[in-house]
């Protein structure tokens, strides 16, 4: 019981959605007499599930079972649900599951069969997903599974994406949008990735990468520099330069791109990016695109209020003649 207290803590500290638990009991003798002390070690659980005792060769014990450990639990206050096969357990815990949840088996049997078949489970909807939206997008576009993402950061550690999508362009980027609210899918707008560490269990959901030419281009108009969400930084003060336009030299050492330039805020050597942004294009995560000028997108010191919730397409940069 004091393992499983000690667990449940820990990972609380960790998880930043739901906790959901599944838990078989190991031996009937265990069960009968610890009852009282695992009825107070599941208090961390946002949703939780006990299934058949696990006999490890013993000889049941009359009375004493998965279903009388749930009632225990249930009447020391944490609703707890009894699950007397692992199939029901599989099922139950499946059904329950949304996004950003963290699911913990927790037992010394055939539990952990349940642990890896839900994988599985979640391996082939992701598998499914990727197929969909290949058939929704563009051929320009790409999707792929379990893609390592650690090649996509500098300091080149980290799992995978669960689907990974580099949209052709504006249109197949809405597509993924509205893809991923529809069927409840995280989403995570990776950038360059400097000085990102994404964790070994990788990022479950959607990563959506704008690496695609529609979203890198940078174009000069005069003494404006119009430039894609993931246009390189250094590749703009380079271009600016190239135009004989000052103004942007301090976007040369800041090893990012336009998007996250423009969602914090950037700065360095006494310039920020807003002070030279004349407006941008912006797409909700409905799909729908909308363009501000730099004062309504009230960015303040590294941070821009209405990119918190929206993904930078596209800026406008004031460059100095």
């Amino acid at each position: 019981p004091r393992e499983i207290e000690a667990t449940l803590s820990a990972l609380g500290e960790q998880c930043h959605g739901r906790l959901l638990v599944a838990f078989q009991p190991h031996r009937y003798t265990r069960t009968k007499h610890l009852l009282g002390d695992f009825a107070k070690s599941f208090e961390g659980a946002d949703l939780l599930w006990i299934t058949e005792v696990y006999a490890a060769s013993e000889t049941p014990l009359e009375n004493v079972n998965g279903q009388l450990l749930a009632e225990a639990i249930s009447r020391n206050g944490q609703p707890t649900a009894f699950a007397a096969t692992l199939q029901m357990l599989r099922d139950k815990v499946r059904q329950a599951m949304r996004p950003g949840d963290m699911v913990l088996f927790l037992g010394a049997g055939d539990i952990t069969q349940v642990a890896h078949q839900l994988a599985e489970d979640l391996h082939m909807r992701g598998t499914s997903h990727t197929t969909e939206l290949r058939g929704l997008l563009s051929s320009e576009s790409k999707v792929l599974d379990n893609k390592p993402l650690a090649n996509r950061t500098t300091l080149g550690v980290g799992g995978a994406a669960e689907i990974y999508v580099e949209p052709s362009g504006e249109t197949d980027l809405a597509v993924v949008l509205r893809y991923a609210a529809v069927n409840e899918l995280p989403v995570f707008i990776l950038g360059r990735g400097s000085n990102l560490l994404i964790r070994d269990g990788g990022i479950r959901g959607v990563v959506i990468s704008l690496r695609h030419n529609d979203f890198s281009a940078i174009e000069v108009n005069g003494d404006q520099i119009w430039c894609g969400a993931g246009a390189r930084l250094n590749h703009i003060a380079n271009a600016a330069r190239d135009a004989g336009l000052t103004g942007l030299e301090f976007m040369e050492g800041i090893p990012g791109c336009m998007g996250g330039a423009l969602r914090m805020n950037a700065g360095a050597w006494g310039g920020t990016t807003f002070e030279q942004v004349v407006r941008v294009r912006y797409m909700t995560h409905d799909g729908k695109i909308e363009e501000r000028t730099a004062d309504q997108m009230g960015a303040v010191y590294r941070s821009c209020p209405v990119l918190r919730e929206h993904i930078a397409l596209k800026a406008v940069l004031q460059g100095i003649p």
